[in-house]
């Protein structure tokens, strides 16, 4: 009753699936890309859309959600077929019925474990980005047949996990999620555009990257005040478990809406949309935090200056080593104008992009081409380990 009345604890799936009408059904689709989650987190599905939408021309390809409300979301943004379960039994019965060989997993959520039971199904970690966050060197990608990465930097990450082979499991893709993003210097325009894009504040201190109660309205007043046309890319969770980050969000939106009444000829904007390329081609710096959108926007070969908490010890990363910081001791203009003002090193910058996001021609083939190739070295490895039953 408390879940069909939508009262449903924030963060938890509401676990009402279409089970009866999939009686005597069966997966009709190669991959399956498991989503359990409830809608908080439904950015970490929409980052994989366009991708899966493009492999299902070549591998048929579903969605396997555990919430009602995602389902109903989730069909409105895509024509992937979307499977509502909310019994394991319906899933098992699915399995050994349909064709699916083929498990994506776009986050560590627990509940990817009762999935994960099938070992006829080979298993990949997507993740839903590439970063230098604790996080994405997790104890968890064990757990997976594979882990698919970016680029080399995720294969040294995971090297430091015990017992696990980081070379032979990881398959490098690139990063299918910047297709057509612009690369070198824009256009000249009469204002400089500056891309803010700070994290969430995490589920834990040792998460807590987020720059918004420290640095966000100070940094926004500054670009304005400073002639600059501002771009404001909260994360989606922005606020969810911490106040401070909440009213920061706030106060920065007001600062722009103000500033939009004052001059609308600027257009300083706040953008929610999922595809971070259109953002990134609209923007000639960005500030950011330790997160995902530090290694996208690498390949761009346009400055970057990224946020230093306080509270986290961080470790020496490549990029975080060799990119632009800023604490929360500095001047934020000043940092900003100085990266400008030094102009970009593209060599260098050149370098640290191919370290993290391997060039791979056409992102989608890249991507299609790997589930191809694991899904040989699986059902290869399954009929040995067969064999010798």
């Amino acid at each position: 009753m408390i879940r069909r009345l939508g009262a449903v604890p924030e963060g938890q799936p509401d676990g009402l699936g279409e089970d009866a009408s999939l009686a005597g059904a069966a997966f009709a689709e190669t991959v399956i890309m498991v989503y359990p989650d409830a809608p908080s987190n439904l950015y970490q599905l929409r980052h994989w859309l366009p991708t899966l939408e493009a492999l299902h021309s070549r591998l048929p390809t579903a969605i396997l959600v555990q919430d009602s409300r995602v389902a109903s979301q989730i069909r409105r943004e895509t024509a992937l077929h979307v499977y509502s379960v909310a019994s394991y039994r319906t899933f098992e019965a699915l399995t050994e019925r349909g064709t699916a060989r083929l498990a994506l997993y776009a986050a560590h959520h627990t509940r990817n474990f009762q999935i994960m039971r099938r070992a006829d199904l080979c298993h990949v970690y997507l993740g839903h980005g590439e970063s230098d966050k604790a996080v994405s060197a997790s104890n968890q990608l064990k757990a997976y047949d594979f882990t698919f990465v970016a680029g080399q930097a995720a294969i040294d990450r995971a090297s430091v996990l015990p017992f696990y082979d980081a070379s032979g499991r990881a398959v490098v893709v690139g990063r299918p999620q910047l297709r057509g993003l612009l690369r070198g210097s824009r256009p000249a325009a009469s204002r400089t555009t500056v891309l803010y894009a700070p994290t969430w504040e995490g589920g834990q201190e040792s998460m807590s990257y987020g720059s918004l109660p420290w640095l966000g309205p100070q940094l926004i007043a500054g670009l304005i005040d400073g002639g600059f046309q501002v771009l404001y890319r909260p994360h989606p969770r922005t606020g969810i478990s911490d106040p401070r980050h909440a009213a920061a969000d706030a106060a920065v939106r007001k600062l722009i809406g103000n500033a939009d009444v004052e001059h609308p000829n600027v257009r300083h904007r706040v953008t929610g949309r999922a595809d971070v390329v259109q953002d990134f081609n609209s923007a000639d710096l960005l500030v950011t935090d330790v997160s995902a959108l530090v290694i996208d926007w690498l390949p761009t070969a346009r400055p970057v200056v990224v946020t230093k908490p306080s509270s986290i010890e961080e470790e020496p990363t490549p990029a975080l080593k060799d990119l632009p910081r800023l604490s929360g001791d500095d001047d934020p203009l000043g940092v900003i104008r100085r990266v400008l003002d030094d102009g970009v090193d593209l060599e260098a910058r050149e370098a640290l992009a191919a370290y993290y996001v391997a060039e791979v021609g056409d992102p989608y083939l890249a991507f299609a081409t790997a589930c191809d190739e694991v899904l040989q070295r699986h059902a290869a490895a399954r009929a040995s380990a067969i064999g010798r039953t």
